[in-house]
């Protein structure tokens, strides 16, 4: 599963996903299964995978992503290195990350790159991408919240993410 994991990774160009408008999300995650805070947050579903994307005047500046469980009512899965180091890859252009923070005791990290920031919840087991502007508009505790409050179930698909 990892290595079928790594190889749709691969094969797909890397370009930048945040940024994108909603159009180019839907088209890449599917139709929303649902849409919040007026319109500026769509979560999709797609195979196996939740995704939540935060727009800010029509562009995308947050994509959380959720392994689901198999069955419903259990905890989502948690997210590979590997699988952590694609998603970053695929949403900054390939360009290099660099590790900002790391708490054991909460088991989350932050990585950063060239005006964007990514987030792995370890407890939780979500994975977040997200713009600087956004962490300074939210407030980074602020964003670090929202996304490890929302617990939508959304289900999905993994190709082209």
């Amino acid at each position: 599963m990892k290595t079928l994991f790594l190889f749709l990774l691969l094969c797909t160009p890397a370009m930048a996903r945040i940024g994108e408008t909603r159009a180019q999300c839907e088209a890449r995650y599917g139709p929303p299964v649902e849409v919040r805070d007026n319109g500026e947050t769509t979560v999709h579903s797609r195979a196996g995978y939740g995704v939540r994307c935060t727009y800010l005047e029509g562009k995308c500046e947050a994509i959380r992503f959720r392994k689901m469980p198999a069955s419903p009512g259990q905890d989502d899965l948690p997210f590979t290195e590997a699988e952590q180091k694609a998603l970053m890859e695929a949403n900054s252009g390939g360009k290099t990350w660099t590790k900002k923070r790391e708490d054991a005791e909460f088991r989350m990290q932050q990585w950063e790159c060239d005006g964007l920031q990514a987030m792995h919840n370890g407890t939780l087991h979500f994975f977040t991408v997200y713009t600087s502007a956004y962490a300074v508009r939210l407030g980074t505790k602020d964003a670090v919240d929202k996304a490890a409050n929302d617990k939508s179930d959304d289900k999905g698909s993994f190709k082209d993410f």
